[in-house]
């Protein structure tokens, strides 16, 4: 006997207050099970794995916000070196938070407790996609409505035990129907169990226009726009008006901006708020760079195909200081400038994915940047007894403590400990043109770091030799000419002697004297 049924009156169900369901993305792929189905080579699993890298990230879904959490992709037709490729292609920076099996049971032999194991491991998972729904159905030919709906209703119950949201790779019918919802494969039985069903149709077999239908119990039917990237391979949202909804607000933003108007919209309300101001004055170098070839290109439009073309051409441009070309570190920091104000515009709302992303290749074999030896160590410090006294404390109290300048010219009586002959590293100190002194924290993740003055100096190597340089490479050339080599150092000291403290230049000389005779 079932026992008696289980009944609420309406009166207290109206009352009640009730866990909303969750959402993948929402108003989109909400909590319950889904149907993705799609003609052979349509892009399915393309759609798949990016929707598995978006909610994974937490990052919308064609202006859609998605709820971030742990994503399990079944990709049961590939091996771990195509999932690589693909993975690689749509994204930089795959997420952590995105698992991927190329392996699982049948509805019939443990994929349900394999799943419900890894939500108990996992926590709360927000998306699970199984690709395809065939390979875990057992072999059959009794193809009947009872036996679809069943099928789905074991999946349906399993999404709704582990409370997320679960969707099924499928394949359409190859017979023709006005209604695309009524092409998935199988009898009514399939459509009839979903909670949602997403039809990914193009318009021709070679086209990359597309169109996503969308139907469901909890969601408003819709039909996407979509264009397949080739270079991405990632399905981007056509709008035919000219605005798609915001990220936050749901207020309209315009997706027919240029590339220059989004950059002034971004250094006047995003930059200022993330950036440190060093970092905003060299990005602004970099933008100068970037308008002139850029400006006039829609967001919508850019692709990698542009910007590598930009890149190629930035490798032929003049060096505003040098008069030679510009080196391929140039070259790079002007792709970060870029990706990183494109990652914003993607996060407002004005594009679907960012086209700087694997963008941009290196020209050429990399190059070791060189790191000093001992001659060249003593080679420097020969040319520096030669300068006055105030460059040979400064300059040897850097090399002997691999200090950044800005460390160093930070420095305050208070930072050092005599008794423990140590340095106490707890600011930056930095100057930009025509702007105020700016002090910040060390750029090591630590924030504070200790520099221990110790040993013969005349027998030292580099502690790091950064000579005010983030790396911690060595590469400061240095002339056969004494004097010559006392003018790239004077350069040097001038730099760092406009942001030091009036007692700084004293502080340095008594670091030194206390060092080389410890």
């Amino acid at each position: 006997m079932a026992g008696r049924l289980r009944t609420i009156d309406a009166r207290t169900l109206a009352d009640a207050v009730l866990e909303p369901p969750g959402y993948a993305v929402k108003d989109l792929l909400v909590q319950g099970l889904h149907i993705l189905a799609g003609a052979p080579k349509t892009g399915k699993s393309w759609l798949a794995l990016w929707l598995c890298q978006q909610v994974a990230g937490g990052e919308k879904v064609w202006g859609y916000p998605t709820q971030q959490g742990t994503v399990l992709y079944l990709c049961l037709e590939d091996g771990y070196h195509r999932l690589q490729d693909r993975l690689l292609d749509i994204t930089e920076d795959p997420s952590e938070n995105l698992y991927l099996a190329t392996h699982a049971g049948t509805l019939a032999d443990g994929l349900a407790g394999q799943i419900e194991t890894f939500v108990r491991e996992h926590g709360r998972v927000s998306l699970i996609v199984i690709d395809t729904l065939q390979k875990v159905r057992e072999t059959c030919t009794d193809n009947t409505y009872a036996r679809d709906y069943a099928d789905l209703a074991r999946l349906k119950e399993l999404a709704d035990r582990c409370k997320t949201t679960v969707l099924l790779v499928h394949h359409l019918r190859k017979q023709y129907d006005s209604d695309p919802l009524n092409r998935v494969s199988g009898t009514a039985g399939m459509s009839g169990a979903a909670d949602g069903t997403f039809i990914l149709q193009r318009e021709d077999g070679s086209s990359n226009y597309g169109t996503l239908f969308c139907t469901g119990r909890d969601i408003e039917s819709k039909e996407l726009k979509l264009q397949f990237d080739p270079m991405s391979h990632i399905w981007e949202c056509r709008e035919d008006e000219e605005t798609a909804r915001s990220a936050d607000e749901g207020e309209p933003v315009n997706r027919s901006i240029t590339l220059a108007k989004y950059i002034d919209i971004w250094l006047e309300q995003v930059a200022p708020k993330k950036l440190a101001a060093s970092t905003l004055v060299r990005d602004k170098q970099d933008i100068r760079r970037i308008l002139p070839a850029l400006g006039h290109y829609k967001l919508v439009e850019l692709n990698k195909d542009i910007l590598r073309a930009f890149y190629d051409a930035m490798r032929s441009e003049q060096n505003w200081k040098t008069g030679g070309l510009l080196a391929e570190k140039t070259v790079e920091g002007i792709h970060s400038c870029l990706c990183g104000i494109l990652s914003d515009a993607v996060e407002a709302g004005y594009i679907t994915h960012n086209p700087a992303w694997r963008a941009y290749r290196k020209k050429g074999a990399p190059q070791e940047r060189p790191v000093a030896n001992e001659e060249t160590v003593q080679r420097l410090i020969t040319a520096l007894e030669g300068q006055s006294l105030k460059y040979e404390v400064y300059f040897k109290l850097i090399l002997a403590t691999g200090m950044r300048r800005g460390e160093a010219c930070g420095l305050r009586w208070s930072d050092i400990d005599w008794r423990q002959r140590a340095l106490h590293i707890r600011r930056n100190v930095v100057k930009l043109s025509g702007q105020p002194i700016l002090v910040k924290e060390p750029k090591n993740r630590a924030g504070e770091s200790t520099a221990w003055c110790r040993g013969d100096w005349r027998k030292m190597t580099i502690c790091s030799g950064r000579l005010g340089r983030s790396d911690g490479a060595w590469d400061i050339h240095i002339p056969a000419q004494k004097d010559s080599a006392g003018g790239k150092i004077a350069g040097q000291f001038k730099c760092a002697q406009s942001v030091a403290f009036p007692s700084q230049m004293r502080l340095f000389y008594k670091l030194w004297v206390n060092y080389k005779h410890c």
